[in-house]
């Protein structure tokens, strides 16, 4: 899939090339619908695990509507293009069936800054069934991007 993570501000700029976009706001979102195969999502990053679970689920309901298949251009964003959108991104790659790390490699090739909710990711996780799999390379990333070698609890 032909996948593209962006910030809120840059993200007009790729609406006539997706086949399927996702927006990731904030309450409050300003965010203009621009077609059936735009959806936009209010979700903050401190909305609680079934808020979050029924968001997800709505996303992938939705990438379904859009018919997002391997050959599909996918427009993911968020208000900076970092977390929410990123985990998103990894959900909609796992959900086309790459595996895990194999889905977080598109989406940093995508989005180098990527440092994807670890809860949102973990949203995903449970929706497809991944049993772990996504939220354990989310941790792997975050260590890396705090610079630990393993989280102590």
């Amino acid at each position: 899939m032909a996948l593209k993570i962006t910030d809120k501000a840059g993200a007009p700029d790729h609406f006539s090339w997706a086949d399927c976009i996702v927006s990731i706001d904030d309450p409050g979102s300003d965010i203009r619908v621009v077609g059936p195969k735009h959806g936009v999502f209010i979700l903050n990053e401190w909305a609680s695990k079934p808020h979050s679970l029924n968001v997800c689920r709505a996303i992938l309901e939705h990438a379904k509507h859009c018919g997002l298949t391997p050959e599909s251009k996918l427009l993911v964003h968020c208000v900076l293009g970092v977390s929410r959108s990123t985990a998103v991104a990894l959900g909609l790659e796992a959900s086309l069936g790459l595996d895990p790390m194999a889905a977080w490699q598109r989406v940093y090739q995508a989005r180098p800054v990527a440092w994807p909710s670890i809860a949102l990711v973990g949203c995903f996780d449970d929706l497809l069934g991944l049993k772990g799999g996504l939220t354990e390379v989310a941790l792997q990333v975050d260590q890396r991007r705090r610079g630990v070698d393993r989280v102590v609890c």
